[in-house]
Parts: C-alpha cells; sequence; structure tokens
C-alpha cells in the first residue's frame, strides 16, 4: 500500500494497462470491464482507475467500497462510465 501511495502514477499506469490488455482478449467484451476495490488502498484504486480511464478504453462501471479516496472534488467529472 505504501509503494502505491507513493508511485500514484506508477499504479495508475499499470491499472490502464491492465484494461488495455483484458480489452485485447478476443473473449472479452471490453464494454463490460469494470473496476471494483475493496478496502483501505484498493478502493482509492478503483477510483482513481475511473477518473484517469483512458479515453478509448472506458470502463463500463466502478465499485468502490470503502477506501483511502483522497481525491479532488473536481476530478470526478472525469469519470466517464458506459453506464
Amino acid at each position: 500500500m505504501t509503494k502505491v501511495a507513493k508511485n500514484s502514477s506508477e499504479a495508475i499506469s499499470n491499472l490502464q494497462s491492465t484494461v488495455r490488455y483484458l480489452a485485447s482478449l478476443d473473449y472479452v467484451n471490453s464494454s463490460k470491464i469494470a473496476s471494483l476495490g475493496w478496502c483501505f488502498c484498493g478502493g482509492g484504486q478503483s477510483l482513481q482507475l475511473a477518473i484517469n480511464s483512458e479515453p478509448d478504453y472506458p470502463l463500463a462501471a466502478t465499485v468502490v467500497y470503502y477506501g483511502n479516496l483522497g481525491f479532488d472534488k473536481k476530478e470526478v467529472v472525469k469519470i466517464k462510465c458506459q453506464y
């Protein structure tokens, strides 16, 4: 958790890479990729992925089950979930 907190841009980049990889798989419907985060770090990372989703790889949904959300409220408008 400390490593993620100290390297948030790297963590977001890794999450974005994961979404791109999943979208590249033949058996995955890329319009249905979602993030789910649980607990102190996971909830915050799920939210950060939604805020920082790449335009070509938007998430279908984002679930945050509590966590360290520490974000600028103005950033939430960047979330472009499809549903």
